[in-house]
């Protein structure tokens, strides 16, 4: 009897895989700075007093007012959060591994709404000390870089709330008490101690010109960058306590021990009093300093204050006891002794340094100074430096409005952000109208409202609103025709040089898409968008910058939802090829941009030509430019290498890959997140001509690199799990490809929820691998679940839906359920033919899928016009030589045999397995594939001797090239064996049956079809075997 034929070994399904693809505040905020830990901020028993904003609205004026970019670089919650109060929490986001942010958030559980009033009183106090102009560019000063937005969730089913978040730069080397306890702190000389403490000084002089108190100066609040000569500069941080005083008035200070003056009674403060506290505090941090060892060393309890900040016995305790009382007058002492027996000092010097700590640390608030350029002057003698004290103190310009927010001169800032902070703005202004008294503040605002809805600016276009918004306002429809050219107008985008850099490299733009995802938005965000890009070109026309945005917008959106043809269709509007589209010229690096994406979009859709053609070009036009060493001109080069990998040219995308790799390594750090990305793509190459080995060891290496840079539960570093995953499924490591998926399911499940995309992705991924490994029932459950989740996340229709739409049909074919698999693939073909188009690469798969099921059901003839119809458009589309259209003409061929036409088939098989051979090699895993299958047919026609000698190269060729346990190596030794049964050469088929035999069964278990079927087939031939024979092998 003759051994059952093989089954087909070149799988066409296409599983959604990865590929580099009480009322005390005293918690309110926290010193966010520090890169090892973090330390609370100063509690303000007098907190309920405090003057909060009006409203929201209050914040955006001033923060518009004084110039501070709105942009929408994102912290990522995967990173490790470098401090946390109770209601509010200091985050980080890696833009570049030279440029990491801070951020400063107001934490979405907070205790109360007072509460978060009180946060954002902290943000507003914080933006109108250091968005001062003096304030912002002063060298001691920490540099707010920009404000972003925290999209809250909704609370009872209401209205998603917004909150402002700080963007600062991170110090690699922490505040002031991390730095001095680190090396390069113990190691500092005396002289660059002074420097640092001139600097600190030169800051809090900085803020009381300005009329500003500080209010909480010590080593938590104070940060350490490096400066210009590879030296160390101190900056003053955290500001959300700061008071903003008139001679008159009283400040409230917060208290924090044991940096606060003796004096300090947990009442309010005059002005010129509250300076002196500043003051007290600075001479304790440049005993800090100056002297840390020595102070430690002679008091043990002050080490344990600063540890724990808990000196006192209780948070609000105003009598002290006398231990306080002692250390208290003991520490001027203290200090003199120690600069009298510091060694290498100058006597001037010393005479200099007491006079600083008797006007500082005196316990006589009288006795102290309040003129900080004193205290500077008798730290440095560097005459730069003091003329920058040489100005009378002048108190910050006060807004005459609060309510004077503009949408217009910020609204491409606002169109770039969430779509939800534009909603919220409009919710806020509506608020802020009905909520105030200001009958100015109200007619600005309703002006501001009219506008919204004339343009559909976070709310939908409405002739009657705006109308009765703009009655309401005082003004005419000429001034809000005045204030729509004013949005119109061009201008320069950032202030902050960092932002500009940022942006100009292109590190700021599109994040907006991926936060749609990670919050599950992005089918509601595509809702909105489409909907302003409507309302937008009714008000404004085509050709305006703000329209260009939101298309970009768009198109990225849908590129990520899988709907390419219309991100193409969206993409083309904005190049070359219509009327109202931007040309070159217009701006030379949109431009680009637009043409960039729209070759990448091309790629998705199999349209390799076009996208190369495009690439080519845009390179060319880079060079003249900007230069032949630009990264731009670099990401377009590895875009084309992948497009390249789509042709089958593997060796000419390696080359240009590999350049490019080389070229951003002498530009970047190799664990720079953009070099590893480029290293995955590298791998993905590798890894599709079936060079497993090296594409796992780049997969390790980028794996490696993102959990050291981005952390272990990054999106980007979980996408290196899956992808690693896949490449060891390729290589037959399949329990520790599982073991990956496992990691990145659990890891997406707790960042991201159950119901999240990546989430469900990882779901199909790890069932997907468990179907390969016979593991069909947990595989059906869980793209059951992954398909459920999709469609109530997504809808039926959307691409993701219809990718575990087609993994549980494969895992239904697989089971042998060819029924109930046949009608879903015919669902699925039906609705992605409608969404994708009949064009995408994606749906000449599905239908081969469907060939497949239809050919083990011995309906061959349909299977066949399935084949031929799907191959003729991959031919078209693709190619004659590219690696789908080479499977679906191998899968026509196996219906060819299955109809009896054996020279047709064999002519197909021959005709693409030199065509395979010619594009990829002769051990590419297609190739092998084609050639296993023309040695099957062979053996079908009698042709034994060939159809062996081509399984014996076949076996030989994934034996060198995927390993002796591969799976593919199996299939080819149970090939070889079935070869040789067929010519009852049974002594020779035996050893190769037992390989396949006992490898298939450790591989996929004893109850995978396959395994099963090796068996019955080594059972059969066991019982026709002669005595002699059987004698033989024994």
């Amino acid at each position: 009897m003759e051994p059952d034929s093989p089954a087909r070994d070149i799988a066409i399904g296409i599983s959604h895989l990865e590929l580099t693809e009480g009322q005390s505040s005293s918690d309110v905020l926290v010193s966010y700075y520090s890169s090892n830990g973090f330390s609370q901020s100063a509690s303000c028993e007098q907190a309920s007093t405090i003057h909060l904003p009006p409203h929201f609205i209050s914040f955006l004026t001033v923060a518009q007012d004084l110039g501070i970019d709105l942009c929408s670089v994102k912290w990522h919650p995967a990173l490790a959060r470098v401090g946390e109060g109770r209601t509010a929490e200091i985050s980080q986001a890696l833009i570049t591994l030279q440029t990491n942010f801070v951020f400063k958030r107001i934490k979405p559980a907070t205790p109360s709404q007072l509460a978060e009033r009180r946060a954002l009183q902290a943000m507003y106090t914080e933006v109108s000390i250091l968005g001062q102009r003096r304030i912002r560019n002063h060298p001691n000063m920490i540099r707010l870089e920009g404000i972003c937005w925290d999209v809250w969730e909704e609370k009872d089913g209401g209205t998603p709330e917004v909150w402002p978040v700080l963007v600062f730069e991170k110090t690699p080397y922490g505040d002031l008490d991390t730095f001095l306890r680190s090396g390069q702190g113990q190691n500092l000389k005396f002289e660059e101690r002074l420097q640092l403490c001139s600097g600190i000084a030169s800051a809090v002089s900085e803020m009381h010109a300005h009329h500003v108190i500080h209010g909480d100066i010590k080593p938590a609040n104070i940060l350490i960058f490096q400066n210009e000569l590879n030296g160390y500069i101190a900056k003053v941080a955290d500001f959300g306590y700061s008071t903003v005083g008139t001679a008159n008035g009283l400040v409230y200070l917060p208290k924090s021990v044991p940096w606060n003056a003796p004096e300090h009674h947990g009442r309010d403060f005059t002005f010129q009093t509250a300076i002196k506290t500043d003051t007290y505090s600075f001479g304790l941090v440049c005993l800090r300093i100056l002297f840390e060892d020595l102070l430690l060393q002679h008091f043990p309890k002050f080490s344990e204050a600063y540890e724990k900040e808990n000196f006192l016995l209780g948070k609000n305790i105003i009598v002290k006891t006398s231990a306080v009382t002692q250390y208290e007058a003991d520490l001027l002492p203290f200090a003199i002794d120690a600069v009298k027996n510091k060694e290498g000092l100058e006597l001037s010097q010393k005479k200099t340094l007491e006079k600083l700590f008797k006007v500082t640390i005196a316990g006589d608030a009288n006795l102290r100074s309040d003129d900080f350029s004193e205290l500077q002057r008798l730290l440095s003698n560097d005459q730069d430096i003091l003329t920058m004290l040489s100005y009378d103190r002048r108190k910050p310009a006060l807004l005459s409005c609060h309510a004077n927010f503009q949408i217009t001169k910020s609204i491409l800032f606002l169109v770039e952000s969430h779509y939800l902070v534009r909603r919220y703005i409009v919710k806020c202004l509506e608020d802020f109208y009905t909520s105030s008294d200001c009958q100015i503040c109200k007619r600005e605002v309703a002006f501001q409202l009219a506008f919204a809805y004339n343009v559909g600016f976070g709310a939908a276009r409405d002739a009657e609103i705006w109308l009765r918004w703009l009655e309401r306002s005082g003004r005419t429809v000429l001034d809000l025709e005045v204030a729509k050219q004013v949005a119109e107008q061009p201008y320069w985008r950032y202030r902050s040089e960092k932002l500009q850099d940022l942006d100009q490299n292109g590190y700021l733009r599109a994040d907006i898409v991926a936060e749609y995802h990670n919050e599950g938005r992005i089918v509601d965000a595509e809702k909105e968008c489409r909907r302003e890009v409507r309302d937008f070109e009714a008000s404004f026309g085509q050709n305006n910058v703000i329209i260009k945005t939101l298309k970009l917008q768009l198109a990225d959106i849908l590129q990520a939802r899988g709907n390419f043809s219309g991100a193409e269709d969206t993409l083309r509007t904005l190049s070359c090829e219509g009327e109202t589209g931007l040309r070159p010229g217009d701006d030379d690096g949109t431009f680009l941009d637009i043409r960039n994406r729209l070759a990448i979009t091309l790629y998705h859709q199999g349209k390799n030509e076009e996208a190369m053609e495009i690439l080519q070009k845009d390179i060319e036009m880079k060079k003249s430019l900007m230069g032949k060493g630009s990264r731009s001109i670099l990401h377009s080069k590895v875009t084309l290498a992948m497009v390249l990998t789509e042709r089958g040219d593997y060796a000419a995308s390696e080359k240009l890959i590999r350049e490019a790799l080389e070229r951003l390594e002498e530009l970047l750090d190799p664990d720079d997140p953009e070099v590893l990305t480029i290293t995955g793509n590298l791998a993905q190459i590798l890894s599709k001509q079936g060079r497993y080995q090296e594409a796992g060891d780049l997969e390790v290496r980028t794996l490696e690199g993102r959990k050291k840079v981005l952390g272990p539960e990054h999106p980007d570093t979980l996408t290196s799990f899956s992808n690693l995953a896949l490449v060891l499924s390729n290589q037959g490591k399949n329990e520790e490809a599982e073991r990956n998926q496992r990691y990145a399911l659990k890891m997406r499940q707790k960042v991201f929820g159950n119901m999240h995309p990546d989430t469900l992705t990882s779901l199909d991924n790890l069932a997907a691998l468990l179907s390969r490994q016979g593991q069909f029932e947990t595989a059906k459950a869980m793209h059951e679940d992954a398909l459920e989740g999709r469609e109530n996340l997504l809808g039926k229709e959307d691409p993701q839906t219809l990718a575990s739409m087609n993994g549980l049909a494969t895992v239904l074919d697989h089971m042998g359920e060819f029924g109930e698999a046949e009608k879903l693939y015919r669902k699925n073909l039906e609705i992605s033919e409608k969404v994708l188009g009949k064009g995408n690469p994606d749906i000449f798969g599905r239908m081969s899928n469907l060939a497949g099921v239809l050919q083990s059901q011995g309906q061959y003839k349909e299977a066949k016009e399935i084949n031929e119809l799907a191959l003729t458009r991959g031919k078209e589309i693709l190619g004659d030589d590219h690696p789908l259209t080479l499977s679906i003409a191998s899968n026509l061929a196996l219906d060819l045999q299955r109809l009896g036409e054996l020279q047709a088939s064999e002519a197909l098989y021959r005709g693409i397995f030199e065509q395979s051979k010619d594009a990829m090699g002769l051990c590419h895993h297609i190739t092998l594939a084609i050639m296993g299958n023309l040695a099957d047919l062979l053996r079908v026609e009698g042709k034994f001797e060939e159809a062996t000698q081509m399984n014996h190269e076949v076996l030989k060729a994934t034996e060198t090239t995927l390993g002796e346990n591969h799976h593919a190596t199996l299939t080819a030794a149970q090939n070889l064996a079935g070869s040789l049964h067929s010519q009852k050469r049974h002594a020779e088929a035996v050893p190769f049956y037992i390989r396949a035999c006992g490898g298939l069964r450790v591989l996929l278990g004893p109850d995978h079809p396959q395994t099963m079927e090796c068996f019955r087939n080594y059972f059969q031939m066991i019982e026709v075997m002669s005595e002699d024979e059987i004698q033989a092998l024994s």
